[in-house]
């Protein structure tokens, strides 16, 4: 795989992942350099990370992993999509001065986003291609997106915080079901 490719193939994994980090950081209060590495930084690992998972487990594993995978992310994704779309259009609409986000929430969509992650490792398998430099551009150029787009979120989301929890739950939601229908 030449250099250009896995940098096209990086890219293409990281969006979703990118439109996650600002859906999630949207209407965050302080720490935003913190915050944009700590999100970049989940992000980018589960992309590297399942990267190299599907490239272990080869195309045996995949076939029965491959549909659980897609509905465990279309799940989360969802519940996440839907409760940021009603605290958006809640009639009561105040945002506390600190959005919660936990890490149990931003592990769930580092997880979610990162299936079609595990299922490039399965092709670069297939295709014998070797998976470390593959892997570690990955999870690098997500890093690097999802973190600009945490810290962009965050700063648009704290000028516009309604509007940024309904479109960022929009973005959550046609990632979900882009992720179930095409994986």
């Amino acid at each position: 795989m030449t250099p250009q490719a896995m940098i096209f193939l990086a890219v293409g994994l990281s969006l979703d992942a990118s439109a996650a980090a600002a859906a999630c950081s949207a209407g965050k209060k302080g720490r935003r350099i913190l915050n944009a590495l700590e999100t970049g930084l989940v992000f980018g690992l589960f992309q590297g990370t399942m990267t190299l998972l599907g490239w272990l487990l080869g195309g045996g594993v995949y076939v029965a992993l491959a549909w659980a995978g897609r509905a465990a992310a279309f799940c989360i994704l969802l519940t996440v999509a839907i409760r940021m779309i009603i605290d958006g259009v809640s009639k009561e609409y105040e945002r506390p001065p600190q959005r919660k986000t936990g890490a149990r929430l931003l592990v769930a969509q580092g997880f979610a986003t990162s299936v079609d992650a595990f299922a490039a490792g399965v092709a670069l398998h297939i295709a014998d291609t070797g998976v470390a430099a593959p892997s570690l551009i990955i999870g690098g150029v997500t890093f690097l997106l999802s973190s600009l787009f945490a810290a962009a979120g965050q700063s648009v989301g704290a000028a516009i915080n309604r509007w940024a929890s309904i479109l960022g739950g929009a973005a959550l939601l046609s990632i979900a079901v882009k992720t179930l229908l095409t994986g």
